[in-house]
């Protein structure tokens, strides 16, 4: 079982906080679809506006500041973890380095193969998302990765059906 298990299981302020994170973050974005739908009904896509209003744009602020960061945020701690023992004092420099190849290299097969690293991109951010929600402790098993493609598929699945013309659009500017 994982640190976090036993810190939540230790009443230790991480448990508190990832209940709580939870619950809010649940609350705060029912909220926002609640207030979506209460002003533009269940066909959204047509009006919301291509701009955000100052409004939307102060709510997404606060979100950020309260629920979390943009994600490269904190990969230079991930890369300490990783290159630290091996490269001491000098593994922000290698980190680095490798950082820069491997945006690079994704520069690279997006510029070679823009249809299979748009595929590609989406397989992995369902799967960065699902292993982000589901709990470390659960045994890899069927029901593990169903739960891992279900949570994450939603990040995906929900925009992409809701918003059809939207990200069409997008996806046709990315390939």
């Amino acid at each position: 079982m994982g640190d976090k298990d036993a810190q939540r299981r230790a009443g230790g302020w991480y448990g508190r906080w990832r209940v709580n994170h939870t619950w809010v973050s649940l609350l705060v974005t029912g909220a926002v679809i609640s207030v979506q739908v209460a002003r533009f009904g269940t066909n959204a896509q047509a009006s919301i506006p291509l701009v955000p209003s100052q409004s939307e744009v102060l709510l997404l602020a606060v979100a950020v500041a309260l629920f979390g960061v943009p994600h490269g945020a904190t990969d230079h701690l991930v890369g300490a973890s990783i290159f630290q023992k091996a490269f001491q004092s000098l593994w922000l420099p290698v980190f680095v380095v490798v950082y820069l190849a491997l945006m690079a290299l994704v520069v690279l097969c997006w510029s070679v193969a823009p249809s299979f690293s748009l595929a590609a991109f989406l397989l992995m951010s369902v799967a960065h998302w699902g292993l982000g929600d589901v709990e470390e402790d659960l045994s890899p098993s069927v029901m593990f990765w169903l739960e891992v493609a279900v949570r994450g598929g939603v990040a995906i699945v929900v925009p992409c059906g809701s918003f059809r013309h939207n990200v069409s659009e997008i996806f046709g500017w990315l390939v």
